[in-house]
């Protein structure tokens, strides 16, 4: 487990509003291999979180527009495993396994998305390994973009 601290979790629902509270829940989309299998735990109960919305982007797919939601107060969280979550030295992927307010702290307009598209993102699992070295390029990419 880790410090307590802010955490984000990054999103392309509008409707939830300035404030929410998040539920754990299992992920509806995990990495996958080449054979269509995942890649991840896809049992554990949890809200995915980073320790900075870049992180956060790193470790989802394209939308045409998100979300940054940061914890309402300071928290601990849990550091899954590379088992769990392969990227996660590079996502800093945490999680939390209770029910979570979060405050809406900026939307990423569609100038950053435009750019973000641009930038053809790594798509994880297929290639692990090579895949972590450039899902690295992209979270410079992307600090980038949202300064």
């Amino acid at each position: 487990m880790t410090g307590a601290r802010y955490w984000y979790h990054v999103t392309d629902k509008a409707q939830w509003g300035a404030k929410v509270v998040l539920q754990p829940r299992v992920p509806s989309t995990f990495a996958i291999d080449e054979a269509g299998e995942p890649i991840e735990d896809c049992d554990t109960k949890r809200i995915c979180v980073g320790p900075t919305p870049a992180h956060c982007l790193t470790a989802i797919g394209p939308s045409s527009c998100f979300f940054i939601y940061r914890t309402f107060k300071k928290l601990k969280a849990i550091k899954p495993t590379t088992k769990q979550v392969p990227d996660v030295s590079i996502t800093q992927e945490r999680w939390l396994k209770r029910p979570t307010t979060f405050v809406r702290v900026k939307e990423i307009t569609r100038k950053h998305i435009k750019r973000l598209l641009d930038l053809d993102l790594v798509v994880r699992g297929s290639n692990l390994p090579q895949d972590l070295t450039e899902q690295k390029k992209d979270l410079e990419k992307i600090k980038a973009i949202l300064r």
